[in-house]
């Protein structure tokens, strides 16, 4: 792992930390956050960072036209 890869895990992991804090042990949101923590782990111990950034960064984003033809292909169709 890239010296700003262990930088960019360890910012990351800091703040699920402290978001962790406000958590009660027995929470659904604590077993969710501790799994994407896990998940973050994985990413970044795989080197999978720039496919996650791209994800990251299309959410939100229209769907291209061979996005929506795969979508279509996969029975997935919101056509109104």
């Amino acid at each position: 792992m890239k010296k700003e890869d262990e930088t960019e895990l360890y910012r990351l992991t800091e703040m699920l930390k402290e978001i962790d804090g406000q958590l009660e042990p027995s929470s659904p949101y604590h077993e969710a956050l501790m799994k994407g923590a896990l998940a973050l782990i994985d990413v970044f111990s795989h080197g999978r960072l720039p496919e996650i950034e791209k994800w990251f960064d299309d959410i939100g984003k229209p769907l291209s036209a061979e996005d929506i033809a795969n979508l279509r292909r996969l029975g997935v169709d919101n056509r109104r």
